[in-house]
């Protein structure tokens, strides 16, 4: 039997999606979305403080998908809701600092 993962990611745009042409019937969207979260932390009137998180989210276009359609609803500030197919984690190493990227490979965008 095949494993199964299953990753909804719902918030706003943080800026306009970008799309690159990778040959002539592929490329790729990118762009970043912003979701609060709930923390333990309360203001001065006791209401809950929300820490926004950042998602590094991408979405492969094959032939047959129309990048602009994808494009005009992936506004800075759109709310969206993603369904998640795969996390990529790649690491890199410069001379004295490590950096770790996640990205979310998208398969669907509600």
């Amino acid at each position: 039997m095949a494993n199964l993962f299953y990753c909804v990611l719902d918030g706003h745009l943080t800026a306009d999606a970008t799309f690159k042409k990778l040959g002539e019937d592929k490329g790729v969207v990118n762009f970043t979305i912003a979701h609060n979260f709930p923390t333990a932390k309360k203001d001065e009137n006791q209401k809950t403080i929300y820490e926004p998180q950042f998602y590094s989210c991408v979405k492969w276009v094959n032939s047959g998908e129309v990048p602009e359609a994808l494009m005009t609803n992936l506004k800075k500030g759109s709310k969206t809701t993603l369904e998640i197919q795969k996390i990529e984690i790649t690491t890199v190493e410069n001379a004295d600092k490590k950096y770790t990227n996640i990205n979310f490979i998208v398969s669907n965008i509600v």
